[in-house]
Order: C-alpha cells, then sequence, then structure tokens
C-alpha cells in the first residue's frame, strides 16, 4: 500500500500504521512461540531494554514485582506488559513516517487507588486518533472497541476511576533499533516479517 507520509497525515494512514505495528507484535509473538525467528528478529527484539514489571499474584492478588523482564519475555506475553514497548516504537515509527514528535502526545493513565491489575498503562495520540495496539489485555475495557488500534476516544478517557496524563513524545533511545526494524519490515516495505 502506497501512504502519504508527513505531518498531517490522513487518520486512515495513521490506523493503518498501527494495524501494521500490531501485526509486527504479533508476528514477533509467533515466532517466539515456535522458534522460527530469524537472527535479524531475535536481534531486534533483544535491542528492549530489559526492565522491571510488577505482576498480579495469582494466588491472592498482591502485587509481585518480577526483575529484569526482557523484550523476549514481555513480547511473549503481548499485549500484556507491552503497552510501554508497543508506545514507544509506535511513536518512533509515526516520526520515520514524517509525523513530527511534538504532534504525537504519550498518554499514561494510572488508577487513583492502588490497583491489583496494573500501575499504569500507556498509549499515544496522533492527529486526534487514541492509537493502542494493546488494549486487548483490558477485559471487558476492550470488548467495545472490538479489534480497533484507532480510536476516537479510549475507553480510559473520562473515567474518573483513572489519572490521565499526557506529555510530548520523545524518541527513547533503547526503541530505536527495535522500531527501526518494525517500521522497515512491516510498515515502509512490508516484506511478511522477513
Amino acid at each position: 500500500m502506497h501512504y502519504e507520509w508527513g505531518k498531517n497525515m490522513d487518520k486512515a494512514v495513521i490506523a493503518q500504521i498501527a494495524k501494521d505495528v500490531l501485526k509486527a507484535f504479533l508476528g514477533l509473538q509467533q515466532g517466539l512461540a515456535d522458534g522460527t525467528l530469524t537472527t535479524k528478529q531475535l536481534e531486534a527484539i533483544d535491542s528492549l531494554p530489559t526492565g522491571e514489571q510488577d505482576r498480579c499474584s495469582s494466588v491472592d492478588e498482591s502485587l509481585e514485582r518480577i526483575v529484569k523482564l526482557t523484550g523476549r519475555s514481555r513480547l511473549t506475553q503481548f499485549p500484556e506488559v507491552c503497552c510501554a514497548d508497543a508506545t514507544a516504537a509506535l511513536g518512533t515509527i509515526y516520526t520515520m513516517a514524517g509525523v513530527t514528535p511534538s504532534d504525537i502526545v504519550e498518554v499514561k493513565v494510572v488508577q487513583r487507588k492502588k490497583n491489583r491489575a496494573f500501575n499504569f498503562h500507556k498509549w499515544l495520540s496522533v492527529e486526534g486518533l487514541a492509537i493502542d495496539i494493546t488494549l486487548g489485555q483490558f477485559h471487558p475495557l476492550s470488548e467495545h472497541t472490538g479489534n480497533a488500534v484507532a480510536l476516537y476516544t479510549h475507553p480510559f478517557e473520562g473515567d474518573p476511576t483513572y489519572t490521565i496524563e499526557r506529555t510530548k513524545f520523545i524518541i527513547p533511545t533503547p526503541i530505536v533499533k527495535f522500531a527501526e526494524y518494525i517500521g522497515y519490515t512491516y510498515v515502509f516495505e512490508p516484506q511478511a516479517g522477513s
């Protein structure tokens, strides 16, 4: 598909890029599961930063800290624990497509009272669309959105249970290699995930 790249992209193009990136995440997740990823794909995933992640205990629903969750271990759980990776990759890809970083808003939501299910969630706002390829982890919030990854109103918005923080997107250096791989393989020159 030929895209019109640039600062004021058509909303359909913005949504299509998000769908392409979602396809990339799902393809890489499947490749990790069945052991079919190439060295180039594994190198891109391994460039993701290692970090800590809070998880809800299945026994008593208390929060547990998992230390050193790698890009590979996060990606195997997609869409869970991947909102920060997805947001950073998408924002970087939109800038590669010509959107000015200052025109991309990173949105972070936290529950006002400590939530056992998650500490925060992130997505982007680009040209008035909420872009969230990891919304599927929140049931039943995602039920009314179907497979949409570009929404005019995110399900968390307007809910007084949550605090929403908006900041201008800044390209996080550790995500660039991964985002470039996704962008050039699945968005700019799609080649079926090679």
